[in-house]
């Protein structure tokens, strides 16, 4: 009974965590958007006279491969969201949308974004369309999220970010082999 109830509160701190987390990024979100300017010039400021516009200078460079990036993903996460929720729909699967948009919000998540939003497509198709659909969403979501990493990502993030794609792939696979992903 210990153990159990640690865990409930170790799952419950963890919980806790998340929500606080999320809070506090929409605050700072908010404040980006209202104040960024703002707020830029101050940290402009706190750096000394000959270093400000070179440190203007990184920082308009930081803003814009930021919004690059977030382009860049949201184009991802349209098209793997489109084609995962049409599998979800056309293998008989309920909850479509709500599969299209958790994909689409996932693709702001690097890596683990991509696997969370599979296994939510597959289980929802596995509990809504059965073992066939949820077997031919899995597939469908593998297929994609490969050519998405392998074909799609390096294509649409060399656009945004003003890279070759050539660069994006092989930083991508270079990432992976430093961090043992797969």
């Amino acid at each position: 009974a210990r153990s159990s109830s640690g865990s409930l509160v170790s799952g419950a701190v963890v919980v806790g965590e998340v929500f606080i987390s999320l809070i506090i990024g929409l605050i700072v979100t908010f404040f980006a958007i209202k104040d960024g300017e703002r707020f830029a010039r101050w940290v402009q400021r706190q750096f000394p006279g000959d270093r400000q516009e070179m440190v203007g200078r990184l920082g308009a460079r930081a803003w814009r491969t930021l919004g690059g990036y977030l382009r860049g993903a949201a184009t991802l996460g349209v098209v793997e969201g489109t084609i995962i929720g049409l599998a979800v729909f056309l293998t008989g699967g309920r909850l479509a949308i709500p599969v299209a948009v958790f994909t689409f919000l996932m693709a702001f998540i690097p890596i683990l974004g991509a696997i969370a939003a599979g296994a939510m497509a597959v289980l929802v198709a596995l509990a809504t369309g059965g073992t066939t659909a949820a077997l031919i969403v899995l597939v469908v979501v593998i297929v994609v999220q490969q050519l998405d990493n392998d074909l799609l990502a390096p294509v649409v993030y060399g656009r945004s970010l003003e890279l070759h794609p050539v660069i994006v792939l092989l930083a991508v696979a270079g990432g992976g082999a430093l961090f043992g992903l797969p």
